[in-house]
C-alpha cells in the first residue's frame, strides 16, 4: 500500500514538473513574440517602379533591412510616378487611395525614395501616421531643407555632383574645349537645369558652357551626334521632350550616348552601360543599402544617428568607353 501511494506522488511530481516545464516554455515563446513581432515598412517611390534607380534602391534596402533585423520584416512598396504625373488631381488621388489601403496598418517607419516621395509624405503624415518614424533617401540637400522634418527623421543626402562629374570628365579629356548639358522638358528636368546653371554658369575651369532643352528626342539625338570630339556632353535627365513623350531618363541616354560624337557623361550610376563614359557619382544600390541601416536603427528605437548622412561617391567609370 505505502509502495502504491509512493508511486502515486512521484507520478503527480512529475506531471507538475512537466506541467511547470511546459508553462515555462509557452510564456517564454509568448515574451519572445512580444518582444520580436512582424516589423512593417512603409517604402514610397517618387517614381515609378521601372525606373533603374528604383529597382537598385529596393534590392539595397531589403537586403540591408533582412540582415539587419532578426524579426521577421513585412515591406510594403507604392510608386507615386509624380515625376511624370505631378498634376494636382493624381496627388489627391494617391493621397485618397494610400490613405484608404492603409488604414488599419501599424508601420514601424515609413521611408520616402526622392524628394517628390520625401514632400508627399511630409505633406500627407495621416497615409502612414503622423507619429511614424521617417526615413528618406535619394535626396539632395536642397530637397530636404524645403520640407520640414519632424526631429526624428533620418535620411541619406546624395550630391548627384555635378562639378565633380565634370571635373572627372576634364582628367579624361584634358583636350576639351567646351561643355553641353542636356535636360528634358518635365518640371523634374527643368529643376536639374537650374542647378546645373548654378553650379556651371557659362564657363567652368575656362571652358565654355552651353545648354540644350526642350527639344524632342529625335531633337537631342541629332543634336549629340554633330558635337566634336572635344565637347563634354553631359545628360542629366530626359524624363519628357517636347513632343509631351515621356522616358526614363536612361533609356533616354541609352538613345543619345551612342550616337553621340562627343563623350557622354552623367550624375547616376544608372547611365553606366547607356554608352556613357561615367561620372563622380553614389550607386543607388549603396543609397538602398544605407537606408536599409537606418531604417533598422530606428525600428529598434535607436535615434543616434544624424538626421542626415552622406553617401558615399565617387568617380565610376566605364573603361570600354574610354578605351573606345
Amino acid at each position: 500500500m505505502q509502495t502504491h501511494h509512493a508511486t502515486f506522488r512521484l507520478a503527480i511530481f512529475q506531471w507538475i514538473i512537466l506541467l511547470v516545464v511546459s508553462l515555462a516554455g509557452v510564456a517564454a515563446a509568448a515574451a519572445q513574440s512580444a518582444s520580436d513581432p512582424v516589423k512593417r515598412v512603409l517604402v514610397v517611390y517618387e517614381n515609378d517602379s521601372t525606373l533603374a534607380a528604383a529597382v537598385e534602391v529596393a534590392q539595397g534596402l531589403r537586403t540591408s533591412m533582412q540582415a539587419e533585423m532578426p524579426a521577421t520584416i513585412e515591406i510594403y512598396s507604392d510608386y507615386l510616378d509624380v515625376v511624370r504625373f505631378p498634376q494636382a488631381d493624381h496627388v489627391q488621388r494617391l493621397v485618397a487611395d494610400l490613405t484608404a489601403k492603409y488604414a488599419d496598418i501599424k508601420f514601424d517607419v515609413v521611408m520616402a525614395v526622392g524628394p517628390g516621395a520625401l514632400k508627399f509624405l511630409t505633406e500627407n503624415k495621416a497615409i502612414a501616421g503622423a507619429d511614424t518614424p521617417v526615413v528618406f533617401g535619394a535626396v539632395t540637400d536642397s530637397s530636404v531643407r524645403r520640407n520640414p522634418l519632424p526631429a526624428t527623421a533620418k535620411g541619406v543626402i546624395s550630391h548627384f555632383d555635378v562639378r565633380k562629374t565634370m571635373d572627372l570628365a576634364m582628367t579624361l579629356q584634358p583636350d576639351a574645349k567646351n561643355i553641353v548639358v542636356m535636360t528634358g522638358s518635365s518640371a523634374f528636368d527643368k529643376s536639374w537645369q537650374d542647378t546645373a546653371r548654378q553650379e556651371l554658369a557659362d564657363s567652368y575651369a575656362g571652358l565654355r558652357v552651353s545648354y540644350v532643352s526642350d527639344l524632342t528626342i529625335e531633337g537631342f539625338v541629332e543634336a549629340a551626334r554633330q558635337l566634336p570630339r572635344q565637347t563634354i556632353l553631359l545628360v542629366l535627365t530626359i524624363f519628357e521632350d517636347s513632343a509631351g513623350r515621356t522616358f526614363v531618363p536612361r533609356d533616354a541616354a541609352a538613345l543619345i550616348a551612342p550616337q553621340s560624337g562627343a563623350p557622354v557623361y552623367g550624375v547616376y550610376s544608372t547611365f553606366l552601360g547607356t554608352g556613357a563614359v561615367g561620372g563622380y557619382v553614389g550607386t543607388f544600390h549603396a543609397i538602398g543599402e544605407q537606408m536599409g541601416k537606418l531604417g533598422a536603427q530606428v525600428i529598434k528605437g535607436d535615434f543616434s544617428a544624424p538626421q542626415s548622412s552622406l553617401v558615399v561617391d565617387g568617380p565610376l567609370v566605364d573603361w570600354h568607353r574610354i578605351l573606345h
